[in-house]
């Protein structure tokens, strides 16, 4: 995917309830993900945008630009920038304790 979009911010979901992690993509609504650990989770949301990039590309629509603003976050919820291109350790970007 050469000169293509390769970073997301991403929300990540830590519910008492549920042990494990979801993650959704505020710009790419289709796409989200769980893992048992922050790493699994980001690695796995990874890994589903650039399969749903993919299947946008070879459809041949236009890939959706990353905005520029923050998602909105609730407690318990964590925002994280994925690169997809290279799926390097991803970067926390921001936390919002929970109350």
């Amino acid at each position: 995917m050469e000169g293509a979009v390769t970073h997301y911010l991403t929300v990540l979901h830590f519910e008492p309830e549920n042990p494990g992690i979801g993650v959704t993509v505020p710009d790419l609504p289709a796409v989200s993900s769980a893992g048992d650990s922050v790493p699994e989770a980001l690695t796995n949301v990874a890994e589903a945008i650039l399969l749903y990039l993919e299947v946008l590309a070879e459809d041949g629509h236009d890939l959706p630009v990353p905005s520029e603003e923050l998602p909105s976050v609730e407690p318990g919820q964590v925002i994280a920038i994925v690169d997809v291109e290279s799926c390097e350790k991803p970067k926390l970007f921001s936390q919002i304790p929970s109350t």
